[in-house]
């Protein structure tokens, strides 16, 4: 578990990096993902710098989900092949191979959660059509920047299952002020000890999932967790300490509860064959609007942070480096 401190609280993120299953779904189609946190003077009216770092921040929002080639729009897109940047740490990382299969995209739905000091409830979009062809997921990136947002979870996601394609099936997920989103499988989350201990919770729980997704179900699974160990889902009343317990049982739980299953493997295009192990490879990102926790296996996940002056740093978690290092912006992940 490694902590960063930011003007606003605190970045956790929680790498579990299993190498034996790095072979294990070189075709798992992951969605895209991004969590950004803006520094919390931003929003406040007289401090110095306020106007210039509000437009910086601004400014990476656009980049980053809307403008950049690696940004969360051109992420959903289908590609007619694999892009391989030229610079010496690029942006496309294939340490999972899932960098083979990005012509797939991630076009089967966007939603946005975010949290600002105007509005006191996090605010949810979302849609079932692929961002690039959904005129509301540009507007919605441009109401952000007036609503002076400090901290976003942006999701595009990709299903091999048509069927699944529904704004119930959409990320984030929400409940209270708890927001969730994740990548690749978790079929954990379907095991029967994990759907008893969500239905053990439905009431306290708005009924439980709405969806058929695992994504909301780690998140009741991880809501129920906190119920049991401290007794309240009201983050105001939880520690960074008690969260991370709590998010960390989950995901050690989940994990245990996911078959291991063996495929055939035959993929002529790239003269890959055999026989493979799966295990569960994903990114999981949870936020109460304070705080962004992230769990990480297998799969692609960065942490970023950008210099925007007067001593103030943003903060993004994402599946991609989506915007190219530079003097202001380093990636630590």
């Amino acid at each position: 578990m490694l902590a960063f401190k930011s003007s606003l609280k605190l970045v956790h993120i929680a790498l579990g990096v299993s190498l034996v299953s790095l072979l294990g779904s070189p075709l798992t189609y992951a969605c895209r993902l991004q969590a950004i946190m803006s520094p919390k003077s931003s929003l406040e009216e007289h401090s110095i710098g306020t106007t210039q770092t509000q437009k910086q921040v601004n400014t990476f929002l656009r980049q980053t989900l809307l403008i950049a080639p690696n940004s969360l729009l051109n992420e959903s897109k289908k590609r007619p092949k694999l892009h391989r940047p030229e610079e010496k740490n690029p942006i496309y990382d294939l340490e999972d191979l899932s960098g083979l299969v990005r012509s797939v995209g991630s076009p089967d739905g966007w939603g946005i959660t975010s949290y600002s000091q105007i509005t006191p409830e996090p605010q949810i979009l979302k849609s079932a059509l692929p961002a690039e062809k959904d005129p509301n997921y540009a507007r919605a990136i441009n109401a952000l920047t007036k609503n002076k947002p400090n901290l976003i979870m942006a999701h595009v996601r990709q299903t091999d299952n048509p069927k699944s394609v529904a704004i119930q099936n959409v990320h984030p997920f929400l409940f209270q002020n708890w927001s969730l989103m994740h990548n690749g499988t978790m079929m954990g989350a379907f095991a029967q000890s994990t759907l008893d201990k969500i239905v053990s919770h439905q009431e306290e729980l708005a009924g439980g999932p709405k969806g058929q997704t695992d994504s909301e179900r780690v998140l009741h699974y991880f809501l129920s967790v906190l119920l049991e160990k401290y007794g309240t889902t009201d983050s105001s009343k939880l520690s960074t300490e008690k969260v991370q317990n709590a998010f960390h049982q989950t995901m050690l739980d989940l994990i245990e509860a996911s078959p291991i299953k063996s495929k055939t493997f035959n993929d002529p295009l790239f003269g890959l064959e055999g026989t493979l192990q799966t295990l569960p490879s994903c990114n999981v990102v949870i936020s109460d609007g304070q705080h962004i926790y992230a769990f990480r296996r297998v799969l692609n996940l960065f942490l970023g942070e950008k210099d925007l002056g007067h001593g103030e740093k943003l903060y993004i978690v994402s599946s991609e480096r989506s915007i190219p290092a530079s003097k202001s912006m380093k990636w630590l992940l």
